[in-house]
């Protein structure tokens, strides 16, 4: 009830940023993945200016209904089968005047990454949702290293109590490792639908929590060795 909620909002925090980097808004996630669309053609590419958007299995609205050649269906977001599939030209409906337009408002890609799985560019697809959970983790991660070193103590500042911890040490360089296996070793990925990261979404967006972790931990500590009421017994009576 302390620090926790601090690396909570850090690992959703990084998701955002990860998702909003890979041209989802905040806005339009929530229950996106329940959300039906329609497949389109391997080979259609996303024209705003096309009636159907690009999408040539969709022929276009009747009384506000769209009509195409495929049933709406869910896309797989969990698995690969939806991997290259570009949900722009999914995510459809019918407006006023009848013409097919996004169901909702999508934003600019501002990291142009080939996924290792589709070889195609992540950007508006089901692969930006392994992106942004493999950076959570990274996040939380981050967050937990420091949670370590400021957790040691109740009362002694991180100033004085230095990183001699050496098992402590080990134990994080580990976990560095194993994190860089997560991201990077392929047959992982597979196993824990993870995916190897840029440098900016290495848990970077959660370093603003790490400081404020930190502060939080520091003036706690600050204020058990000033005030009376909060000072170990020993201490107040000299």
């Amino acid at each position: 009830m302390q620090v926790g909620w601090i690396q909570s909002f850090s690992g959703f925090f990084t998701y955002f940023i990860v998702m909003y980097d890979f041209g989802f808004l905040t806005k339009t996630l929530p229950a996106l993945a329940l959300l039906e669309g329609w497949t389109h053609n391997e080979g259609d590419m996303w024209d705003p200016d096309h009636p159907t958007l690009g999408n040539t299995n969709v022929k276009g609205c009747t009384d506000g209904e769209i009509q195409a050649e495929v049933d709406s269906s869910i896309p797989d977001w969990l698995f690969l089968r939806d991997l290259t599939t570009d949900l722009r030209m999914v995510y459809l409906k019918c407006d006023a005047k009848d013409q097919v337009v996004p169901y909702h408002e999508w934003g600019e890609c501002h990291v142009k990454q080939l996924s290792t799985f589709s070889l195609v560019p992540v950007c508006y697809t089901t692969e930006a949702l392994k992106y942004a959970q493999t950076a959570f983790l990274f996040s939380i991660v981050m967050q937990q290293y420091l949670n370590a070193w400021v957790c040691k103590t109740r009362s002694l500042s991180l100033l004085y109590q230095g990183l001699r911890n050496y098992f402590m040490i080990f134990g994080q360089t580990t976990e560095t490792l194993l994190m860089f296996s997560y991201a990077y070793i392929h047959f992982v990925n597979v196993a824990f639908g993870t995916r190897g990261l840029i440098f900016w979404h290495f848990g970077i967006p959660g370093l603003p929590f790490s400081i404020l972790q930190l502060i939080y931990a520091e003036g706690a500590k600050y204020f058990i060795r000033n005030c009376s009421v909060t000072q170990p017994k020993y201490i107040r009576e000299g």
